[in-house]
């Protein structure tokens, strides 16, 4: 352990393969470099003046690194390290005490071994708290973000293939005053609550758990409208409930859905009654009637692109593009123009296309 280093404000410190752990005091850090490759445990306090800048440099002397506390950091403002080298080892990063008057907005990390992530407290000023929260580490399965604020936060993404438990931020009173995106990826998380977000502008949701359920916004704010992409390959019934969120959904993105029901799918998009854009690929179950009722339903769809879906038709797609009067609708597929549905199919789209 370091002592109390008064007004030091540089530190280069160098040392052999014994040392496991440093505790390092600073009052201001205006230079850090640190040289200890085989150091496990870094706690730095105060270091007043500290940036992500001094931060990465200093770890990267630190290849076996595997756990980093900072206490009563609280001017640093960014955390960006996306240098996969820089982390490789580090399995937990706590950041938990970092004081109730820290200035922390923006996270950004690339970890590859992280299994723990402790975030500061929301600081006691007005307009405080993490905006933005970036975070790739395929190893973490659990993830606390209880002590954002949905007011405060802007971007959240998350690329955490193993999570499992996922704890959003608590509602709050009022409205963001900005645009949020929303990013989140993973083959085991089975319950997502974004309910609290009154802003999404941008919602890309890969989780490939059975049947996901989902939170969904309650008081969304119907100035912003909503860019909706979901690849969730074993959940049936992927949208939205009516609400101010899904009336919002300006575009659609459905790729990969392979237990998508149609009915839920007509239902959803139906739902939707600023749907402009809507892209449906690899999507199975979806069959020419389906697109038909879409199309007649949001009356505002401009764009319909279909891949990869093999139950659509050529002559199905067309028969949707023309049940309505709506002048620029566009309808796109990769379906080769020789294509004919099979018997069932044709009798059902039949029994369900308008007369001539």
């Amino acid at each position: 352990q370091m002592p109390h280093t008064g007004e030091l404000r540089t530190a280069s410190l160098h040392a052999g393969d014994a040392l496991r752990e440093l505790k390092l005091h600073l009052q201001a850090v205006e230079d850090l470099s640190l040289n200890m490759p085989s150091l496990k445990r870094l706690q730095l306090w105060g270091c007043k003046g500290l940036d992500s800048h001094h931060l990465a440099g200093a770890i990267s002397g630190c290849p076996q690194l595997q756990e980093l506390l900072l206490f009563q950091c609280a001017d640093l403002q960014e955390l960006c390290i996306l240098d996969e080298v820089v982390l490789r080892e580090l399995i937990v990063m706590d950041l938990a005490k970092l004081s109730r008057a820290n200035r922390l907005s923006v996270i950004r990390l690339r970890a590859l071994r992280l299994h723990e992530l402790r975030l500061p407290p929301l600081p006691f000023r007005d307009g405080g708290g993490i905006q933005v929260l970036e975070l790739q580490s395929p190893l973490l399965t659990s993830l606390d973000l209880t002590a954002l604020n949905w007011i405060a936060l802007r971007e959240l993404r998350l690329d955490t293939p193993s999570l499992e438990d996922l704890r959003m931020p608590p509602r709050s009173l009022g409205r963001s005053a900005q645009e949020q995106t929303i990013f989140v990826q993973s083959r085991q998380l089975r319950t997502l609550d974004i309910s609290g977000a009154t802003a999404i502008s941008s919602l890309t949701l890969h989780l490939h758990a059975n049947n996901v359920v989902f939170g969904w916004p309650q008081d969304h704010s119907p100035e912003v409208q909503v860019d909706l992409t979901i690849a969730l390959p074993d959940t049936e019934d992927p949208l939205p409930p009516p609400s101010p969120f899904a009336s919002a959904i300006c575009s659609l993105k459905c790729l990969g859905c392979t237990l998508l029901r149609p009915a839920a799918l007509v239902a959803g998009a139906s739902r939707s009654s600023n749907l402009a854009a809507l892209e449906l690929s690899g999507c199975p179950r979806v069959r020419d009637s389906d697109v038909e009722a879409i199309i007649v339903a949001a009356q505002r769809l401009a764009v319909v692109r279909c891949r990869q879906c093999p139950r659509l038709t050529r002559s199905g797609l067309l028969r949707a593009a023309t049940s309505v009067q709506r002048e620029g609708l566009v309808v796109e597929s990769d379906v080769p123009c020789s294509s004919e549905p099979s018997a069932p199919d044709s009798q059902e789209c039949a029994d369900r296309a308008p007369s001539a």
